[in-house]
């Protein structure tokens, strides 16, 4: 069942040649602070519980069963003292030694007597899904929360949705648009500058972001971190009384709408 997204993905782009299924979605699974949206996986959510099920069930009759039924099947787990214990998983029972299996051979034995809950998830998690390429390239640098920060920023919900799309590179700038096959207008090249329309030349190098910055920066007397990790991150430092980040990220969400007002011609 693990597999079912990488077959979707094969299907998708060598059998139905489709452009909008080359990256991996399995990010979103991933908790807030660590690049992802905190959404919950049926899989995980049920392993854990068929686990648990086995290993904190409490109930006196429901106990029997499990040594009874499992105690030849999982000798290595489960306690019984009877030599002659009928031996037979089917239905649900089938589940949980197949969850307790899955477990088994990625954790210790010692870990999986003690773990909580939500502790074995998480894990799960950072085991399953890898890093998102995006997050992997500035791994070491500072400012690794900021989709926490930006949660519990007082912004409308638009905004933070331009800035995940920002900081998971999939904001529609013209080099990502023709790179998913989608027709754009004239070419690939900034109206103003000439060149290619990525992400970072639309927030750093054009002329109008040069010029907003500049400005921006002399009104506040900060420096601002004028980068691609800065402005995915928001890695201003001396984060206090004066809430840099935020004004940071409504001074991005400006740029962009500026450049969809031109790009739409709704100026």
């Amino acid at each position: 069942r693990i597999n079912i997204q990488r077959m979707h993905r094969v299907f998708a782009v060598f059998v139905w040649s489709s452009s909008w299924d080359r990256m991996c979605r399995t990010n979103i699974f991933r908790r807030v602070k660590d690049g992802g949206l905190g959404l919950t996986h049926m899989f995980i959510r049920q392993l854990v519980n068929r686990f648990l099920f086995l290993r904190d069930q409490k109930d006196p009759f429901l106990r029997t069963v499990i040594q009874l039924r499992l105690y030849n099947v999982l000798p290595e787990f489960v306690v019984a003292s009877c030599d002659d214990c009928f031996s037979g998983a089917y239905g649900y029972f089938k589940e949980v030694v197949c969850a307790y299996r899955f477990l088994a051979t990625r954790f210790s034995l010692e870990y999986l007597s003690e773990v909580s809950r939500k502790r074995l998830s998480r894990d799960l998690i950072d085991l399953l899904f890898p890093v998102p390429l995006y997050r992997s390239r500035y791994s070491a640098g500072p400012g690794l929360n900021v989709l926490k920060r930006v949660k519990k920023m007082v912004v409308p919900a638009n905004v933070k949705t331009f800035f995940f799309k920002l900081h998971s590179e999939t904001l529609p700038v013209k080099t990502w648009l023709i790179a998913k096959g989608v027709p754009t207008a004239w070419s690939e090249h900034c109206v103003l500058c000439k060149q290619p329309e990525s992400i970072e030349h639309v927030f750093l190098d054009c002329w109008d972001a040069v010029f907003f910055w500049d400005v921006l920066q002399r009104t506040l007397k900060k420096d601002l971190p004028l980068s691609p990790h800065g402005i995915r991150y928001l890695s201003v430092e001396g984060i206090g009384t004066v809430p840099y980040d935020l004004i940071m990220l409504l001074g991005l969400h400006s740029i962009w709408q500026c450049r969809l007002a031109v790009r739409h011609a709704d100026i």
